[in-house]
């Protein structure tokens, strides 16, 4: 019996950055479709396909998935911040991940070289798609070989306690703590200059000639016009970003009573 793989990745395209993708609103679909269930097939796992969330805060089908799977394919493109979140769950119970990417998303919070991902084109050409899926199999292989035994993400950032999954005992505000704590690793872990960012959300915006404040520090970043039109426009998106502006709120708040208290002492 084959061992499962669960993929992470954006369910839609949204509307502002169609444009990256010669204005394909099922772009994602069929990156899954043709690229990484047929990969992933050929790497000997047996897919399980992601399903538009419902309306609950944590999607008890997902958390099981995400739990249970032998691995986890998550893509990273156009920073989707409800794959962030299932990537946090993943992190936090130390079980190995396949980090891929397409080549329209040119950062990533993390630092490349420590942190193995593939890269894949998302033409999808017909004369490349053979070879796409041949370099992502390989990928995942490695991915699983090379996790077994822990998460590479647990080394990156130093967590030394790995999360539980049992249902039965934790109550909804000890499993997001939990979650809120691995998302906020991930998201300060960036070494990256705040204006790349800038770059990745400007271009399709131009397009559409909307407008938007720079982002000026990575506070901003949840909060910027850009990223809450990326989340999708249903309770579970808009539940997420309530979290994280009450979080990052937290933090911007405290990093502020550290820098009054370092001019004190």
């Amino acid at each position: 019996m084959k061992q499962k793989c669960f993929i992470i990745m954006p369910i839609t395209t949204p509307q502002e950055l169609t444009g990256l993708y010669k204005d394909d609103g099922d772009h994602f679909k069929h990156v899954l479709d043709c690229l990484f269930l047929p990969a992933i097939e050929n790497a000997g796992f047996d897919p399980i396909s992601p399903k538009s969330a419902g309306s609950e805060i944590i999607h008890a089908e997902i958390i099981k998935h995400l739990s249970s799977s032998a691995l986890v394919l998550c893509d990273m493109s156009i920073l989707n911040p409800n794959v962030f979140f299932e990537f946090g769950i993943r992190t936090a119970l130390n079980k190995p991940v396949a980090l891929v990417c397409d080549d329209k998303t040119k950062q990533i919070p993390f630092d490349t070289g420590l942190i193995n991902f593939h890269r894949y084109g998302s033409i999808l050409s017909a004369w490349d798609i053979n070879k796409e899926k041949d370099e992502l199999s390989k990928h995942i292989t490695s991915a699983y070989e090379k996790g077994k035994d822990y998460n590479a993400l647990w080394r990156y950032f130093g967590i030394s306690q790995t999360g539980v999954y049992k249902p039965e005992e934790a109550t909804i505000g000890q499993k997001l703590d939990l979650l809120i704590n691995e998302i906020s690793i991930l998201k300060k872990s960036s070494d990256k200059p705040i204006e790349d960012f800038n770059t990745f959300y400007t271009e399709p915006f131009l397009k559409t000639k909307q407008t938007f404040e720079p982002l000026t520090s990575y506070y901003d970043l949840w909060n910027s016009k850009p990223h809450k039109l990326c989340l999708k426009e249903d309770e579970l998106g808009l539940k997420i970003a309530e979290i994280f502006e009450k979080y990052i709120a937290g933090l911007k708040k405290q990093e502020e009573e550290n820098k009054k208290n370092d001019k004190e002492n």
